[in-house]
């Protein structure tokens, strides 16, 4: 019944029967989503022990992480301006963890530490200027003549994980009188070495 349907098939030359199938295939993903959503509020929310079975369905409930509030600088030189925090998941397994299930020799494993410290961000910054760097645009929502800018220089600003520009963000006076808040909170992803074992 399923043979050939794809969303790659224009809608209009949908049969009736197409439809039809793809109409069950959206509820019973719906409701699939329904339960889903209620067992990760229910279990995960607000996490305590529990021994409702429902919260057994997986083999790890809970993927604990350890928290360091003393942990080194990131940075080289010493440049932070105040004490670091790591977090650190350990080791994870794809089977044990995720639930994917596999033979043992195509299991996976992966392990996310993140450390956050502050520094002083100024000293890594542009004077304000009228210049337009390369890729601009990519960082304002809106650029408009006369307009000022600083470009913030803290490694390579990534798209989608390709090189964007030689600076990781820019502002203008503009876009901070867009905000609403008197700070902003970014992250950048990382981009893993391909020897990266």
């Amino acid at each position: 019944m399923l043979a050939g349907l794809t969303t790659l098939k224009p809608f209009p030359d949908w049969t009736p029967q197409d439809w039809l199938t793809g109409d069950v295939i959206f509820t019973a993903a719906y409701i699939s989503f329904r339960k889903e959503s209620a067992y990760a509020r229910s279990c995960y929310g607000n996490y305590i022990e529990t021994e409702d079975e429902q919260c057994t369905v997986f083999t790890t409930p809970l993927i604990a992480s350890r928290k360091d509030v003393r942990a080194a600088c990131p940075f080289p030189e010493d440049i932070c301006s105040g004490s670091a925090v790591e977090f650190d998941t350990g080791r994870m397994n794809s089977d044990k963890h995720f639930g994917m299930n596999a033979k043992p020799e195509n299991q996976i494993g992966m392990r996310k530490v993140m450390t956050c410290a502050p520094f002083p961000l100024e000293d890594f910054s542009t004077p304000w200027t009228l210049e337009k760097k390369p890729a601009l645009e990519a960082y304002m929502p809106l650029i408009v003549p006369n307009d000022t800018y600083k470009y913030y220089y803290l490694g390579t600003g990534l798209d989608y994980g390709f090189s964007l520009s030689d600076y990781t963000w820019a502002l203008s006076n503009i876009s901070l009188s867009l905000h609403t808040q008197p700070y902003d909170l970014q992250y950048e992803h990382p981009i893993i070495p391909s020897n990266y074992s």
